[in-house]
């Protein structure tokens, strides 16, 4: 249980109950599909018990402990050596009796145990089931489901943290707390009417009562000033490198990628289309884009194709690394690429500072992060950690204790924030009862959370991202 899920309480919410089909005993595999050395398949619902003692001739479970036993068919084929474990509900993870069952990961073997469990009476299990019916039981509530998921896709560090984070119940728990506060103000609004006709201070509501609907306001706002990073956090960011040709993009690639992805040479305009390419630079997972070179006017159609495409994907880059060519002179990029750079999303590279003649271009965009190097013989990794310095100026990667909410909490907290910006509005009007409906809209949307108010649809849509068997 998360910190905040005991905690949280809402006020005159109508919960619409799921009718779902939770008296079936489910499984499915749990483990990715193919070779390896083991498999894991899991089962949970009222029959667990009964099918593990057909399976193994087994009355008396110890729950927790893991057992050895041959798995023998209902036509009395032995088909493999395995390991299981029972859980007892509500101590499991769906909250109900539950099983895993270890076989060599041959899919063969797999196959044939599903076929004859769904034969003793499983079924097999939809996408998410397990953490739905974990959802349903109380087991999670469903920011923690989410997080189940966001887990399983983490591509870096800095997304395990913030997905860890969640599912610990540090989101829940920023929720309660604002549920909290709006229930205090809620209670003074109700007040106010039960003795409008009374003298209470005044007949204005008080300094302190406008200091908590701000502090809610602060409260949301910073969560949602999260959500914007969560794309980054989780998809990674884009980066295109830029700048004119034979300025040493392919070769800022092929460095940072560690290997010869794109072509270089010495002759201008080598590269004519883009390429995208993933690559991890210390905690940041980066989509690493190799442009077109940039230049005002070319004689090739091909290349001016090249540009034009270029563009287009670079205007939709999260950062730039814009190559110069410090043995020539300053590059003339077209306008609207000119008009994407700030110091906060471009950093500058300097390169062939090797070369007789170079210039220190330190003074061209000053304001700008300048790395200074030779892409052919500084070392790689000091070029890397002079990027890793400059994304950590200007991006944010969470810490163990930092959260990041996902699209869906943001819709809701605008929601919210919306109706408590009316029901201050209408509280300053002395139009009090408008006020308190505005808080308790505010109590409902924020409910959709954590999971306090659902509907079937919205439940089929968010665990339809999960896999099978979790």
């Amino acid at each position: 249980m998360s910190r905040g899920t005991s905690r949280f309480h809402t006020v005159r919410i109508v919960t619409k109950h799921l009718v779902l089909s939770m008296s079936d005993t489910i499984t499915a595999l749990a483990t990715p599909r193919g070779e390896s050395a083991i498999a894991v398949i899991r089962i949970s619902g009222g029959e667990t018990r009964s099918i593990l003692g057909e399976i193994f001739d087994v009355e008396d479970f110890c729950p927790n402990k893991m057992r050895h036993g041959k798995y023998v068919s209902t036509i009395g084929v032995n088909i493999d050596d395995v390991m299981f474990v029972f859980f007892r509900g509500p101590h499991s993870y769906t909250g109900e009796d539950a099983a895993e069952i270890y076989t060599h990961g041959n899919m063969i073997i797999i196959l044939k145990i599903l076929d004859d469990l769904c034969r003793r009476g499983c079924r097999l299990a939809d996408r998410g089931e397990f953490t739905r019916r974990a959802f349903l039981n109380k087991k999670l509530d469903l920011c923690q489901a989410e997080a189940v998921v966001d887990i399983i896709h983490a591509t870096n560090e800095a997304a395990l943290r913030a997905s860890h984070a969640q599912l610990s119940g540090e989101l829940s728990g920023r929720i309660a707390d604002i549920n909290n506060d709006m229930l205090e103000i809620l209670a003074i609004l109700e007040t106010y009417i039960d003795f409008i006709d009374d003298e209470v201070e005044g007949n204005e509501l008080s300094g302190e009562f406008y200091r908590k609907i701000e502090k809610i306001i602060t409260d949301i706002d910073t969560l949602l000033a999260t959500g914007k990073y969560r794309s980054i956090l989780y998809n990674g960011l884009d980066i295109a490198i830029i700048g004119r040709p034979n300025a040493g993009k392919s070769s800022l690639l092929n460095l940072l990628l560690g290997m010869d992805r794109a072509l270089v040479s010495p002759e201008a305009g080598t590269t004519r289309d883009f390429i995208s390419e993933p690559v991890m630079l210390g905690e940041y997972r980066i989509n690493l884009l190799d442009t077109a070179g940039l230049r005002r006017h070319t004689t090739s159609t091909l290349e001016e194709m090249g540009i034009t495409k270029s563009i287009e994907k670079i205007k939709h880059a999260d950062a730039y690394l814009f190559v110069l060519d410090t043995s020539d002179g300053l590059p003339t990029l077209p306008a609207d690429v000119v008009n994407l750079l700030n110091p906060a999303n471009c950093c500058i590279i300097e390169n062939k500072i090797d070369q007789p003649g170079n210039i220190d271009y330190s003074r061209f965009m000053p304001d700008f992060e300048h790395i200074r190097c030779s892409l052919i013989y500084t070392d790689r990794s000091k070029i890397c950690d002079q990027i890793i310095n400059f994304l950590n100026k200007y991006y944010f990667l969470p810490t163990e204790v930092d959260i990041v909410v996902n699209s869906r909490h943001v819709a809701i907290l605008e929601t919210v924030r919306s109706n408590i910006l009316s029901a201050m509005k209408e509280s300053k009007h002395l139009r009090i009862e408008l006020a308190a409906e505005n808080v308790r809209g505010a109590l409902e949307a924020l409910g959709e959370i954590v999971g306090q108010y659902t509907t079937d649809d919205m439940l089929d849509q968010l665990f339809s991202k999960f896999c099978i068997g979790k």
